[in-house]
């Protein structure tokens, strides 16, 4: 056993010396290809003034119409942009899918803590929804899904999130 940690600690010990990474540390510097998802999209959101232009800005490459409106294109897949008006004092934010097929564990870390309502009477449209909130400002995305079974294995055919300012208490 003495011999099998003396020859381990020479193996580490030369991989330092030599500026050899040991097969530990290549996790730590792989690139990260990791996906976007309405979460990451929803820390930017939070992140900035709950105005048109700075959320369509902080989402990716932005137009900014003299009517307020904005066009948003991402080109980082399940998205590939965003539509955005304030209506209301409520900002819009439309998102356009890629092309594909999408399920909810595609678009969100955490598709276990998104609520999924009952058909809509109407339509028969099920959506899923989730709220985030900071001191100034909520967000409520609801994603369009279909199918059935577990959340996760919904397909996704839209992504629209609300952002609405908090007033300080």
């Amino acid at each position: 056993m003495a011999i099998i940690l003396h020859l381990l600690f020479a193996a580490v010990a030369c991989g330092i010396a030599t500026g050899t990474a040991v097969a530990e540390d290549k996790k730590d510097i792989a690139v990260d290809t990791s996906k976007l998802t309405v979460d990451r999209l929803v820390e930017r959101l939070g992140a900035v003034k709950p105005v048109v232009e700075q959320i369509a800005h902080t989402l990716g490459t932005a137009k900014v119409e003299k009517d307020g409106r904005a066009t948003v294109r991402m080109d980082a897949p399940p998205f590939e942009g965003a539509d955005i008006d304030e209506f209301r004092g409520v900002i819009n934010v439309y998102f356009r899918m890629a092309t594909g097929t999408w399920r909810i564990q595609d678009i969100t870390d955490k598709p276990e803590v998104w609520s999924i309502g009952p058909a809509l009477p109407d339509t028969g449209r099920v959506d899923a929804d989730r709220d985030w909130r900071w001191k100034h400002v909520a967000i409520r995305c609801i994603a369009w899904v279909e199918g059935s079974g577990s959340i996760e294995s919904r397909l996704v055919k839209e992504v629209q999130c609300q952002v609405t300012p908090r007033e300080p208490k």
